[in-house]
């Protein structure tokens, strides 16, 4: 049986200070697991806009640089993606 984490952002675990609804202990060793999916997609706004209020990653590319780094993923094929898909300028 598929567990469920209900982590759409795929977000790891929150060390410092855990968004509403994140489960402790995660049933995950890296990512964290949420109590619903609602709670989930929450998170992934709160640190999306945490990215733009805090940081100044104010569009796609330097959101993305940071939220999916060229050490673990493909990010430039991810912005393009993220960009041609939404209709937002990377930039």
């Amino acid at each position: 049986m598929l567990e469920k984490y209900y982590n759409p952002g795929n977000l790891e675990i929150s060390k410092n200070n855990p968004f509403l609804g994140e489960c402790t202990p995660s049933k995950h060793k890296r990512f964290a697991t949420y109590v619903n999916m609602h709670l989930g997609y929450r998170a992934m706004y709160k640190l999306l806009n945490n990215y733009i209020r805090l940081y100044n990653l104010n569009n796609i590319e330097k959101i993305l640089h940071r939220y999916a780094p060229n050490n673990e993923n493909h990010t430039e094929n991810y912005i393009k993606f993220v960009s041609n898909n939404s209709g937002i300028d990377r930039k």
